[in-house]
């Protein structure tokens, strides 16, 4: 078991004309990446001693990548991509510490578009060709029939679209029973009934949980009740993902409201907390 806790982590920065971006994984830093229904996607990273090379290179606008995880599962992921926002230093006597403000990657999923689709194309074209526009690209469940329900989906009179592209990806979808959910990595579409089969994540003690299921101080609905856990980190969970959760007291499927993911490769700091309500 000790193995799983072996962390690994990759950040790379640079700016928004940079062919390659800098790998600054080998200084002493930090995340903390927050995600949740209704509010955008931020970031912090604090990283000490940049070279003026890299500084040079991230001025606001300069773009970020965060993967993080476990070196014995080969579960290193991506757990934010996006753009820096703000480069703040800190002087701490022979050192500097930057503080970089990141936004997610999501800003594109309100791009209006204008195009005009061939009867021949299936759903399945026309959605990936809307991703494109979009700069997401997209996760089907392989336990559904995703695929095929949208490949064996043709508009007769071809298929018009003047206006949000994310919007017209959702009702092509509902067409064929199929929901989205979009985070900052992805646009992930699965069957709407039988739910996001292939992502339910396994979290119990034995595989990584910190903290068991108590019910959170901001559940204000009653009928829905809101509950917060902690894990080792876990690239994988994400704002509106189904885990199954087992601690002992409560065992059950639940939905992903918010997940904050910190980690840090000079201190203990390295899990998810995260809340969730009954699926």
């Amino acid at each position: 078991m000790s193995g799983i806790f072996e962390r690994v982590i990759e950040i790379l920065i640079g700016g928004l004309d940079s062919e390659t971006l800098a790998d600054v994984s080998g200084l002493h830093l930090d995340f903390s990446v927050r995600s949740g229904e209704g509010i955008d996607t931020v970031a912090t990273v604090s990283i000490f001693n940049l070279a003026e090379s890299v500084l040079n290179k991230i001025s606001t606008g300069g773009v970020i990548q965060v993967t993080a995880g476990h070196k014995s599962d080969n579960e290193s992921r991506e757990v934010f991509k996006g753009e820096i926002t703000d480069v703040d230093p800190h002087p701490q006597g022979a050192d500097t510490l930057y503080i970089l403000t990141c936004t997610g990657a999501t800003s594109n999923k309100f791009k209006v578009v204008s195009n005009v689709y061939d009867p021949s194309m299936s759903a399945f074209s026309i959605i990936e060709d809307l991703s494109k526009s979009i700069g997401m690209p997209i996760e089907l469940d392989s336990e559904t029939e995703s695929a095929s329900g949208l490949s064996n989906k043709q508009y007769a009179g071809g298929y018009t679209v003047y206006g949000s592209a994310m919007k017209t990806i959702r009702s092509i979808c509902a067409d064929v029973g199929l929901e989205v959910i979009v985070d900052d990595l992805s646009i992930r579409i699965f069957d709407s009934v039988k739910g996001d089969q292939s992502r339910i994540l396994d979290i119990n003690f034995e595989s990584g949980l910190l903290k068991g299921l108590s019910l959170s101080k901001s559940s204000s609905n009653p009928g829905v009740p809101t509950y917060t856990c902690s894990s080792i980190l876990f690239p994988e969970i994400r704002r509106g993902r189904r885990v199954h959760i087992d601690d002992g007291k409560m065992v059950g499927n639940f939905k992903v409201k918010t997940v904050e993911h910190k980690g840090s490769n000079y201190s203990n700091g390295f899990y998810s907390h995260m809340e969730v309500t009954e699926w």
